[in-house]
């Protein structure tokens, strides 16, 4: 045996095993003989002690049936902790032949009575218990399998025996704790013994050798292979969005400063699609999938994680990978995947998931052959996140395929983040055994956008007071801010925060996207304007030349921009790159300052040594192609100076030592009839004429992709066009504004609350306005709400709504464009609902704000509904076409205003049919007077306590009608914090005669016993409510 080496040929005839064949050394033989003893008799103990244990199992049942009816484990348990190729021989081994020590370990930790919980430390903690023995089985196949310790023929003996040793004490302990009969253990201890010398001494078969082989490539695989990722993703960990504006000072860790996001499960087609949207949370996100897939037939599912740019889809991937590295994560279960595979979508060096492997696991991958690597894990829980599905190439297509067929016969959790519109298409890639799980991610919610702003200061590395951001947190409480959807947007905060170190005073009056990103654009190109004044290649330059080369190398820019946005890439191919660092070499600009002020650099995740530049980020990327493209339509409009221009020619044809000959070749008559004749061009037109030039470079430079021109893909690209024609003061003609609406209709903005939200994140030229009005189709019943106030304000007056329904929660004076929205509203004549809630429940002394403009909001609308706060000659000039009126008085004086109005109110308002007052309880009783005889009539009396209750059962009196009118209800905020309070109101109302017909309405919530008490007192006089 031991001058006996195995030839390939041989192993791979004896083998079972899919791995490649290994040459054998004699003293691996060794090594292979202890594998043997504790892959069969090591198996065979722990089947004893797994057969012993579970006494409660049928003979015929299925182990995993065991877990779950016997023992009560879940099936999401099992999954959890079993991976697919463990629970298929759960299901189909009565004998347990097939399970491996690692399967059987695992059977013994879940499905024995009377051990100790699986994660119990008797399983790890040294002592005389059957769990440490078990543990110990493990352990030494573990051991043995990654090369603890070197076999030898000194050592060989000594492990055989301490295996033989370890056996034997798992047997008896198992003996004593499950109470089995000691002959019959005496008896296969005697056999152990027996088998155990007999592989120690007689001759091994080879394929016990290849086996041990292909085990210890696994494992090596899993054990080493992981230590490599965790350390490639910990440099993962860290990255810079907004490096370009400030350096290395911008690279953060993702731990540092990830706040949680608003993540909603949408509507499904695989389970419960009648349940509706379901928040989940960062730390829950993987338990709530566990869920999805336990109620359904499939074994893996496939996550779709959709947002749009700059959400925070890769800050969530990169958060994952990070935690999963570091072991210290709080998302439940993340840990438990023996694997994480990261695949970019956007990487064109990726060229099979292999590749991928290789360049993720470097040092274990030089142990096995190219062909295995996958093979190694198989087996495995493989957690796969595919970053950027809108982005993937041919090569990324083909890692996603590789993936999805391995999972169809083994454990993998998908999680796929997309832009919107590869949603669709999704699907078409999964197997039928993935269920499938939509998530959306809307960004970080308004409460949580003061933590991210301080977690990513904190995070910053500047000199100044990172502390001092009260004013910047001010600016996000302010009303006009939370109604500015933007700012949910991570990547919009980054700049924002950083702008508020560098450009306090810009902050401040930022409303939009894109004046963020150009007030970003601008602090860059002052940044870049200092810089090339110290630079000895331009520091010579006056100021204006800096700023006119400046600007021309930002025209190329913004043309990459836009090329590289039809190949659907924010990396910058080699090609553009070329062209941009020829644009500097013309402009004699240093190239490595000038790429580094607007573009960052980007490192392959298969290949750490290759650097590439990218855009800081897709939006920045959208706002740059829009520039182009509005820079493109003003120069249109400029005459053109053509001599110039053909000197210019000239000029730049001697500059590269072109021969002068070709000079002639300029056709200065063509040029010279253009710009005489020359029509504004088109967006489309623009973007058409793009795509042609963007394919013809693709050719050229025979690049893998073509140029994609869909309108869906360039939404936010014509957005930002809308804002910058706005911003730039250019005049936009009717059919300007037309093709504008025009397009953004079909890139996909529709619906009415599409409209909306573009109107609220763009600043716009009034026809723009006109024309989306036309295509929001304003003809029913419109409802506006604080934060789409400024929208329709924009676009009332040129729609023709039946009915308008306003309900305004903030305080009037902090909701922009409200006395704009009244004053266009006093312009119709549809009916009118106008609920300003913040002026009825916390009603000024001075009045309220909108006095002015609802005298004559009145004068001219249909309002049928009113709520809110009233002087005098507003209440004076209350239509007769009101039903509901709900008024606050907050004083005397007030009151002794709008007391001649109130009493007769049953005259002139005719069809009112609903009269609530809100009156606080510092006024005095001896002003109050009887209200009209309205159809219903309701009262809230506020701040009312134990020493003002006699103030409100006498108030409730005094404002009572005549004539044995009832109150349709009272109620009283606040008094319920005090049971006597109530009780003391309630005894008191009753004295005074004060009839209600509905109920007495008090808050906060009573218990139930309270609320019981009070009724019992006034029945069946009153009823009471909280």
């Amino acid at each position: 045996l031991r001058n006996r080496v195995y030839t390939s040929t041989d192993v791979l005839e004896m083998s079972n095993s899919k791995l490649h064949p290994y040459h054998f050394k004699d003293q691996s033989l060794m090594t292979f003989r202890l594998y043997e003893m504790i892959m069969t008799k090591g198996g065979s103990v722990l089947r004893w002690v797994l057969s012993w244990g579970t006494p409660r199992r049928q003979p015929k049942q299925f182990f995993d049936e065991y877990l779950v009816e016997a023992k009560g484990l879940s099936r999401g348990l099992i999954r959890r902790v079993f991976n697919q190729s463990q629970r298929e021989k759960m299901k189909r081994e009565l004998a347990w032949d097939m399970f491996d020590v690692t399967l059987l370990y695992q059977c013994i930790q879940f499905g024995c009575d009377g051990l100790a919980l699986p994660r119990d430390r008797r399983w790890a903690d040294s002592g005389d218990s059957l769990e440490r023995y078990v543990t110990a089985v493990k352990n030494f196949r573990n051991d043995l399998l990654h090369e603890e310790y070197k076999i030898d023929a000194a050592t060989f003996v000594t492990k055989t025996e301490e295996l033989r040793e370890l056996l034997t004490k798992t047997l008896k302990k198992a003996g004593e704790v499950f109470k089995i009969d000691a002959g019959l253990v005496t008896s296969i201890i005697r056999k152990l013994d027996e088998d155990i010398n007999n592989i120690r001494d007689k001759p091994l078969e080879a394929s016990s050798g290849h086996m041990y082989i292909s085990d210890s490539l696994r494992h090596c695989v899993c054990t080493q292979g992981k230590l490599d990722m965790k350390k490639r993703y910990k440099q993962l960990s860290y990255f810079g969005p907004a490096s370009s504006l400030l350096g290395d000072r911008a690279v953060v860790r993702v731990d540092k400063i990830f706040t949680q996001m608003k993540m909603v499960r949408e509507e499904s087609e695989e389970v419960n699609p009648d349940e509706g949207d379901i928040d989940i949370e960062y730390n829950d996100m993987l338990v709530f999938l566990e869920s999805r897939q336990s109620q359904s037939s499939k074994t893996n599912t496939a996550v779709l994680v959709e947002g749009q740019a700059g959400v925070g889809k890769t800050t969530l991937t990169r958060k994952m990978v990070s935690d999963w590295a570091s072991e210290t994560t709080t998302m439940k279960h993340l840990v438990d995947y023996d694997l994480l595979i990261l695949c970019e979508c956007r990487d064109k060096s990726i060229v099979s998931l292999t590749h991928l492997l290789e360049s993720l696991m470097a040092n274990a991958c030089r142990k096995v052959q190219r062909e295995d690597l996958i093979k190694c894990i198989e087996d495995k829980k493989l957690l796969c996140i595919i970053d950027g599905l809108d982005e993937i190439n041919p090569s990324s297509e083909q890692v996603l395929r590789q993936i999805l067929k391995m999972g169809e016969t083994n454990d993998i959790t998908l999680i796929c983040t997309t832009r919107p519109n590869k949603v669709h298409s999704f699907k078409y890639y999964l197997p039928e055994n993935f269920a499938v799980v939509k998530v959306k991610i809307t960004g970080i919610a308004e409460s949580r956008r003061e933590d991210f702003v301080r977690n990513y200061s904190q995070a910053l590395s500047f000199e100044a007071k990172t502390e001092d951001i009260s004013g910047l947190l001010h600016f996000l409480k302010r009303t006009e801010s939370r109604f500015q959807d933007h700012w949910r947007l991570p990547f919009n905060l980054v700049l924002l925060t950083i702008l508020w170190f560098l450009d306090t005073d810009a902050v401040n009056s930022l409303t939009t996207a894109t004046e963020l990103f150009m007030t970003t654009h601008k602090v860059n190109q002052r940044k870049l304007q200092k810089r090339l004044f110290e630079h000895e290649k331009t520091r010579s330059l006056e100021p204006h030349e800096l700023k006119d080369k400046t600007n021309k190398f930002l025209r190329r820019l913004y043309k990459e921009a836009l090329i590289n946005h039809y190949g659907d890439d924010t990396v910058l191919s080699e090609a553009s790159m070329l062209r941009l660092q020829d644009t500097c070499d013309f402009l004699q600009l240093p190239s490595a300052e000038v790429l580094g002020t607007f573009l960052i650099q980007s490192t392959s995740l298969t290949d750490e040594t290759k650097t590439r530049y990218s855009f800081p980020h897709k939006s920045l990327q959208d706002f740059y192609s829009a520039l182009y493209i509005t820079d493109t339509l003003m120069a249109d409009e400029i005459v053109l100076d053509i001599p110039r221009i053909i000197s210019t020619f000239e000029n730049a044809l001697q500059s590269i030592g072109a021969p002068t000959c070709l000079s002639q070749y300029i056709d200065t008559e063509k040029i010279a009839k253009h710009g005489a004749s020359a029509p504004s061009r088109s967006i489309e037109c623009v973007l058409k004429e793009g795509a042609e030039e963007a394919a013809k470079y693709f050719a050229k430079r025979e690049e893998n992709k073509v140029a994609k021109w869909n309108l869906k893909d360039y939404q936010n690209v014509l957005c930002h066009c809308a804002s910058l024609l706005h911003g730039l003061g250019a005049t936009v003609t009717e059919s300007r504004a037309s093709e504008i609406v025009k397009l953004l209709k079909a890139s996909g903005v529709s619906d009415r609350d599409q409209w909306l939200d573009l109107l609220t994140e763009i600043k716009c030229d009034a026809t723009v306005s006109k024309y989306i009005a036309y295509a929001m189709d304003l003809t029913d019943t419109v409802k506006i709400t604080d934060s789409s106030v400024e929208a329709y304000a924009s676009v009332l007056n040129h729609a023709s709504p039946s009915r308008v329904d306003i309900c305004i929660s903030n305080d009037p004076q902090q909701v922009p464009g409200l006395t704009k929205l009244l004053s266009t509203l006093s312009l119709q004549t549809c009916q009118v609902r106008l609920d300003i809630q913040n002026d009825f429940q916390n009603p000024k002394p001075g009045g309220s704000v909108l006095e002015e403009a609802l005298q004559q909001l009145f004068q001219s609308c249909r309002v049928t509904h009113f709520s809110g706060q009233l002087g005098r000659e507003a209440a004076e000039k209350l239509p007769k076409s009101l039903e509901v009126l709900r008024i606050s008085i907050p004083n005397d004086s007030h009151y002794r205003e709008l007391s001649p109005v109130l009493s007769t109110l049953r005259y002139r308002l005719p069809r009112l049919g609903i009269l609530w007052l809100h009156l606080m309880a510092s006024i005095d009783p001896s002003i109050l007077q009887q209200l009209p005889q309205i159809q219903s009539l309701h009262v809230t009396l506020s701040g009312v306590d134990e020493t003002t209750v006699g103030w409100a059962c006498k108030a409730a009196c005094l404002l009572q009608p005549v004539g044995g009118f009832w109150y349709r209800s009272l109620m009283f905020p606040g008094i319920a914090k005090s049971v006597y309070t109530c009780e003391q109101l309630l005894l008191g109302l009753a004295s005074k005669g004060v009839r209600v017909g509905v109920r007495i309405e008090v808050s906060p919530r009573l218990t139930p016993s309270d609320r019981m008490y009070l009724h019992d007192l006034t029945r069946p006089r009153y009823t009471i409510s909280s």
